[in-house]
């Protein structure tokens, strides 16, 4: 439903921008470079919310939702070395595994966004007695403190489930590690 929504309200928004922006460019004198500025600048929202549509419909309940996810940010250009057997979520409460795999979506969102083009990225999920344990490493530049929400909204995700978080530089890039218990209160 969420994916429908943010389709039928703002990418509907976004195209219309697109199109007013476009109209008022070959109309204007000396405001086209700001109306192009405006068109380009929707356009690429509109591609974000586009993403972010295939994102939300790609829910976690699939059995193949992790390595859906790992394959789409390859295509994005990211290498990716995934260590997880295929029993990894096998049991577990949806909202185990439904942040579990969030913590990898966003993680490997920011190694794209900061690590470059040629960033790498480990990701390591396994088992434990404890629960399920995510480890997401990247070999690319240390990413600079930000003002962005996807660290503190993976840390309210894990804690809220009682699990714990932790994420910063390390030699040579970022680690993100979480644990989130299978007993999710």
């Amino acid at each position: 439903m969420a994916a429908r929504d943010v389709h039928d309200i703002v990418a509907h928004s976004l195209a219309v921008v697109i199109v007013q922006a476009d109209a008022g460019r070959y109309a204007a004198g000396r405001e086209r470079e700001v109306l192009a500025t405006v068109a380009q600048t929707a356009r690429a929202a509109l591609a974000d919310v586009y993403h972010l549509i295939d994102l939300l419909r790609d829910e976690p309940e699939r059995p193949d939702a992790l390595h859906r996810l790992v394959g789409t940010v390859r295509t994005a250009g990211l290498d990716v070395r995934l260590d997880a057997r295929p029993s990894v979520f096998d049991g577990v409460p949806a909202p185990v595994r439904t942040a579990a795999l969030r913590v990898v979506r966003e993680s490997l969102t920011n190694v794209l966004k900061h690590a470059g083009p040629d960033g790498a990225a480990e990701v390591t999920l396994r088992r434990t007695a404890a629960g399920v344990s995510v480890r997401v490493a990247d070999r690319g530049a240390t990413a600079r403190p930000g003002t962005g929400h996807g660290i503190t909204g993976m840390r309210e995700r894990v804690t809220e489930l009682g699990g714990t978080f932790e994420a910063g530089p390390q030699p040579g890039g970022f680690l993100v590690e979480a644990t989130v218990p299978a007993a999710a209160r």
